[in-house]
């Protein structure tokens, strides 16, 4: 058998054992009888649920010893952020993590004025001031968020659960379970990597590539089609407007009334504004009529400069998503400083609004709710490389100083707030 068959059967055999295909068995079976290597996808498998064991290994040791910081570090690093903001059952689980943890000097023994105790409560009263709203549905922040402010809990009959050993030991399990759940879905097989590989290693992959690069330049042409086509209606409106104003002037001219400074005036306003209106002397025959003739002339001009202006190339945002997580401080600074040249050096208007439309639609800034490219962002502005920090700041500065950017990644700056404030 031909080594690329062999590695076919592999990515096969794991893609169905890792989503639990019954016919996985009958596959696995079938490659042995015709004499078929595909066991070692079955190993990858193994070595999935060895790391996954390991992961939940880590989280109850670090919960066991009441380590609140090592715990939490494992939560927000291997629960998915769509996960944590969203699912009750995190939520539920979360508190009940605070909760053990704020009580567990007293369970080891120590007196309620310990210091140990009292780092722990005062860091429970200051998740929930600023967590709490994400709590207070969970029937535990009902029953147990008056616990910061009980002089000894192991006193107060309704707060006697959280020291009882059945509390610890359904946390666990929960835990276990909601674990093994989640570590497993967010893992994906390695024929998804595959298929998606924007080297085209896959038949058919250039095509989807090409045909998704096309789709994103339509999209960006029907969206700057689309602004035009409101610009032009306001515009229409008020020309139609301007229009009934000139027939009704022309209408009551010829039944002997004489159009008035203040009517012209007024015209000259809505066409013009009222800075120009201002400073007009509509008195003096001729200039109302020169303006409209001066400013016909700069719109037709106005308008071949701007069809001289072509739209950039469309960029590999794939490829550079890829490399903003992989690639050393040196080129990724680079990185950073290409795309906001990008945005910087382009020309005011369609191209640049373009650029920005790109930009929000391949989730550039991991704006998107459950963004895999969302940590790699994250984990550029807590770099230890200053250069780093530097960089992609001021990319975020960049797309933030432009109106459009502004609308568009609005979720985006207040997403980056939080994570400041919370650093």
């Amino acid at each position: 058998m031909d080594g690329w068959e062999t590695d076919a059967n592999k990515l096969i055999l794991e893609y169905l054992t890792q989503n639990g295909y019954r016919s996985a068995n009958s596959f696995r079976d079938e490659c042995r009888q015709r004499g078929c290597q595909a066991e070692s996808a079955g190993h990858d498998s193994q070595r999935h649920l060895t790391e996954t064991s390991r992961l939940i290994s880590d989280f109850l040791s670090a919960f066991e010893a009441g380590d609140r910081e090592e715990f939490f570090v494992l939560w927000k690093r291997n629960v998915p952020t769509s996960v944590l903001s969203k699912d009750v059952t995190c939520l539920q689980l979360e508190l009940r993590a605070q909760l053990s943890f704020a009580v567990h000097a007293l369970k080891r023994g120590l007196g309620p004025k310990s210091e140990e105790y009292q780092q722990s409560i005062s860091h429970f009263k200051s998740v929930l001031e600023s967590s709490g709203s994400a709590y207070e549905q969970l029937q535990d922040f009902i029953s147990y968020g008056a616990l910061p402010f009980v002089p000894d809990p192991r006193q107060v009959p309704a707060f006697k659960s959280l020291f009882s050993p059945s509390w610890d030991g359904e946390f666990k399990a929960r835990l276990e379970h909601f674990l093994k759940s989640t570590l497993k879905s967010t893992t994906r097989p390695q024929l998804y990597y595959l298929i998606t590989n924007s080297n085209g290693t896959v038949p058919g992959s250039t095509q989807v590539s090409a045909l998704r690069q096309q789709m994103q330049e339509v999209e960006q042409k029907m969206l700057e089609y689309h602004r035009q086509v409101v610009r032009l209606q306001g515009e229409n409106q008020n020309i139609i407007a301007v229009a009934v104003e000139l027939v009704e002037a022309l209408e009551a001219a010829v039944r002997g009334q004489p159009v008035t400074t203040e009517q012209l005036q007024g015209l000259i306003g809505r066409i013009f504004g009222s800075d120009v209106q201002q400073s007009m002397d509509v008195g003096r025959p001729g200039t109302a009529s020169a303006l409209l003739r001066a400013s016909l002339h700069a719109t037709s001009v106005n308008t071949m400069k701007s069809r001289d202006v072509p739209l950039l190339p469309s960029l590999d945002y794939r490829k550079i998503k890829a490399d903003w997580k992989m690639l050393e401080e040196r080129p990724k600074v680079l990185l950073f400083q290409a795309l906001r040249w990008r945005l910087t050096k382009s020309q005011a208007g369609e191209q640049r609004d373009a650029i920005i439309t790109a930009y929000a639609q391949n989730d550039l800034l991991g704006t998107h709710d459950g963004s895999e490219h969302q940590d790699a962002v994250l984990s550029s502005l807590r770099s230890r490389s200053s250069l780093v920090r530097e960089y992609v700041a001021r990319l975020f500065n960049t797309v933030a100083s432009l109106s459009t950017g502004c609308l568009l990644f609005v979720c985006a700056l207040y997403w980056l707030m939080e994570i400041l404030l919370g650093s």
